[in-house]
């Protein structure tokens, strides 16, 4: 098993295993919590030439999956104007 390998509390077996996942739970929230870590998200991040990228960063949208799907709340967002708001939603639909 690697660094990058992710092991669920539910694969900790053995006795005790409550108390450490428990404990493994409890580090795992405290290092959030001091901003050491952040939650693993199933959210996928826009390549570096997705439209209108730098934009939709400065606007607090960092994922494909939080991008809003209609063309006039993308023109809301300050630099984004009706063509560049149809490149962003064609390249949702890619």
């Amino acid at each position: 098993m690697g660094p990058n390998d992710k092991v669920e509390l539910i694969d900790i077996h053995g006795p005790f295993a409550n108390q450490r996942r428990t404990y493994i739970r409890h580090a795992a929230e405290a290092a959030v919590a001091n901003g050491f870590a952040k939650w693993p998200t199933d959210d996928t991040e826009m390549p570096a030439d997705f439209p209108a990228r730098a934009e939709l960063v400065a606007a607090g949208v960092e994922s494909i999956e939080k991008i809003p799907t209609d063309i006039r709340d993308l023109m809301a967002f300050p630099g984004i104007g009706k063509k560049t708001a149809e490149k962003i939603l064609a390249a949702i639909e890619a």
